[in-house]
């Protein structure tokens, strides 16, 4: 039986929420100003079911957008989206970042998906690593980095806020490529989530998350933690001598304690 992982103080700060929308929905964001109201009711949704268990469907982790919402949200033409289904990973939080003394983003690749996941689907919108939803967050392999920051925050309670993003804001479904072409709007929108957020460490996850970020030109002097993707499958590198597959608990605790060991 999984041990489901409850959450409180989830995305709870409306007036920080408000200026990640800002960010998202602008004229050189991801959405168009006019799709302010649509990722507000998502983000509302998220937060008021962060904690229910769908015994029914317990793998819903994306909010399924029809042709009609795609077309309304996203300037398909300027990022180059085609007629391809794509998804998106909504930035998410923990604890109050305007109250915390130390603030964690955790930088991801990217919202990737696919078919059997997507469906019909024309555009999925998820959080980073399914974040928002408690059966992904519960699962041993993709809710380690979840439960990483579990463990940090029951050591420093309100005191620490993690929040988690992706460096790729749109990816076309089952592409494996990294979209060069709108690299730059992703850049500047990260940007503009770390003046923002103002964090103390910025945990790099995975090479390409690692590559866009230090390729940025006005970065905040923060300490970094640079780490492999929890799906890389690396036998002798920073996980030691170990598989992704086996090792979950082992991960975790590297991880966190050496988030630990810059916040002493």
């Amino acid at each position: 039986m999984i041990k489901l992982l409850t959450l409180s103080n989830f995305c709870s700060n409306r007036n920080f929420r408000c200026n990640v929308i800002d960010i998202l929905c602008s004229d050189k964001g991801i959405f168009f100003s006019s799709a302010a109201h649509k990722i507000c009711e998502i983000y509302n949704d998220m937060e008021s079911n962060v904690n229910e268990y769908l015994a029914t469907a317990p793998k819903v982790r994306i909010y399924p957008l029809n042709q009609e919402d795609l077309n309304s949200l996203i300037n398909r033409d300027k990022l180059g989206c085609g007629t391809l289904s794509c998804g998106h990973d909504l930035p998410v939080w923990i604890n109050d970042p305007e109250k915390a003394k130390y603030r964690i983003m955790v930088l991801s690749q990217d919202p990737r998906r696919n078919k059997k996941e997507m469906g019909s689907m024309e555009i999925g919108i998820s959080s980073p690593f399914g974040l928002h939803s408690i059966y992904w967050r519960s699962n041993k392999q993709t809710g380690m980095i979840h439960q990483m920051a579990q463990c940090v925050i029951d050591r420093y309670g309100e005191d620490v806020c993690f929040y988690y993003t992706d460096i790729l804001k749109l990816r076309k479904m089952d592409s494996r490529d990294m979209d060069d072409k709108n690299m730059n709007t992703y850049k500047d929108i990260l940007a503009k989530e770390i003046k923002l957020f103002n964090p103390t460490i910025v945990l790099l996850l995975g090479k390409e998350a690692k590559k866009a970020y230090y390729s940025m030109t006005c970065l905040c002097k923060v300490q970094t933690i640079e780490l492999p993707h929890p799906n890389a499958r690396i036998i002798n590198g920073k996980w030691g001598n170990y598989s992704s597959t086996c090792d979950t608990e082992w991960k975790k605790k590297i991880i966190s304690d050496e988030i630990e060991d810059y916040l002493k």
